[in-house]
């Protein structure tokens, strides 16, 4: 429990400390939050017009195809909330920061996590659950308490998979800094799944499903929702989940010892 209480304590003060650092510019305080809400209302107008009224999309009616974009930027957004310092990881390390983070009594895969908390995207949550609320009302469906329940903790799986698989991007920085282009490419994988599975051929749902579980992040839990899940779906992502956390803290800890301190 103390270790909790103190831990929280460091990610309450490194949120403030980067919201500081953030409103020294007014100007970029002002232009910040309204170009991230101009470009979510962009993608609001997108996810509402590409589909045609009455039409179907893989056997998905608008509505439901619509689902898949709302989840997609709720499980996006939400993720910038917490683990936008792994993006950050490539420059510690180039830059020798990363020593002193080892120097700290903190467990350094937490910290290089959860060390740059962005307060002003509390800002943008509002829209996001507006977007989602409003593709659950235009949606016909009913939910009830096991779909609702199945749903909760494949979102659960979700964001723990993103969770993986961002950190996995950035151990790579402990052999090579050049990890950008990786993670523009897992934004991108990321993107593509606000798209129905079943629009693309078997060869990438099978790639994006079993191989680089992106799928699972976004689908299984909108497939859930809309009660066309399967079982073995549903037990390959609670699989993945718990493997994941076990190649993610081998591959983290194998960084740790490969690691050539920027003093040495």
């Amino acid at each position: 429990m103390g270790d909790s209480r103190r831990y929280f304590r460091i990610l309450r003060k490194a949120a403030l400390l980067n919201f500081t650092n953030i409103v020294v510019s007014r100007f970029d305080v002002w232009t910040y939050v309204p170009s991230k809400l101009i470009r979510m209302g962009f993608f609001f107008l997108f996810a509402t017009s590409v589909f045609a009224p009455g039409t179907k999309i893989a056997g998905y009616t608008p509505e439901e195809a619509l689902l898949f974009f709302a989840f997609m930027n709720f499980i996006d957004v939400v993720l910038q909330l917490f683990y936008r310092g792994l993006t950050d990881h490539p420059r510690i390390i180039k830059n020798g920061d990363f020593d002193f983070i080892l120097t700290k009594p903190i467990n350094p895969l937490w910290y290089c996590t959860f060390r740059i908390f962005d307060i002003l995207d509390l800002i943008t949550l509002p829209a996001v659950f507006a977007f989602l609320g409003y593709a659950l009302w235009q949606w016909p469906g009913t939910i009830d308490a096991g779909t609702a329940l199945i749903t909760f903790v494949l979102v659960l799986c979700a964001f723990i998979i993103a969770l993986c698989l961002n950190i996995m991007v950035a151990a790579i920085a402990f052999w090579s800094t050049e990890t950008t282009n990786i993670h523009w490419i897992y934004r991108d994988l990321v993107y593509v799944s606000r798209f129905p599975p079943e629009v693309f051929p078997v060869a990438v749902r099978t790639v994006m499903t079993y191989i680089i579980p992106i799928f699972v992040i976004v689908s299984f839990p909108t497939k859930a929702l809309l009660n066309r899940l399967s079982a073995f779906d549903l037990i390959w992502a609670m699989m993945a989940t718990i493997g994941l956390v076990f190649v993610t803290n081998y591959v983290w800890q194998k960084g740790l010892r490969h690691y050539t301190s920027a003093s040495s």
